[in-house]
């Protein structure tokens, strides 16, 4: 009786085992696929938040391995957090994440050149806010004024000129239009491209004046 006791137990133990050792390769599955894509997120003691910038220079790098040009040169479908309140923040392309090789793991991809005619912050502004009713304007503006504007904004001072002011950097795929303002502007003046919603004109109402009829 012992002895069966004893191989059920034995039989317990080795089935738990398959179990875990299951669970543990479907978990490491699906921590690889995360990674290799890039939408996985790391804690980063050392930038005060989530970056999930390192894992999106893993995926650029296979991409370059693999002759992978349209996944090389396309946007990131998700935001890349360089760290808490990076200017940086938001969608890259692996070829913008070249501009950025300062302390990344990765090196240029010399097999592409991703000659695609990117987008500008004019540009921005035309597609987004040429409609009236959209009633805003996106450009590129100094960094200290944009701080400003959001300062202004987020405290909903009355004498503010803006009610919105959205920071649009990301979004820029020119590299000589985000190079001269943004990257590395002449006049070391780092810009922003930001969407600024004006506050708009008080409607004005019509007084009657006495005396007069229609």
């Amino acid at each position: 009786m012992m002895n069966k006791k004893g191989e059920g137990s034995s039989m317990m133990r080795l089935v738990m085992g398959f179990v875990l050792l299951a669970v543990i390769a479907v978990s490491l599955l699906f921590i690889w696929g995360k990674v290799t894509t890039g939408s996985w997120q790391f804690w980063n003691p050392f930038v005060g938040g989530e970056t999930n910038v390192q894992a999106r220079v893993l995926f650029c790098n296979q991409a370059c391995n693999a002759g992978l040009e349209v996944d090389y040169c396309r946007l990131s479908n998700d935001e890349l957090i360089f760290g808490k309140d990076d200017p940086r923040n938001g969608k890259h392309s692996c070829k913008d994440l070249e501009s950025y090789s300062v302390g990344l793991k990765s090196v240029p991809c010399p097999n592409f050149n991703c000659a695609v005619k990117g987008i500008t912050c004019e540009a921005l502004n035309e597609k987004d806010c040429s409609d009236s009713e959209n009633n805003c304007e996106i450009k590129w503006v100094g960094k200290l004024t944009v701080e400003r504007y959001q300062a202004e904004a987020e405290n909903n001072l009355e004498t503010r000129d803006f009610k919105s002011v959205e920071i649009r950097t990301g979004d820029v795929t020119d590299d000589a239009d985000k190079t001269k303002n943004f990257i590395s502007p002449a006049d070391n003046v780092i810009r922003y491209c930001v969407q600024l919603v004006p506050m708009g004109e008080v409607p004005v109402e019509e007084v009657p004046v006495e005396g007069i009829t229609d």
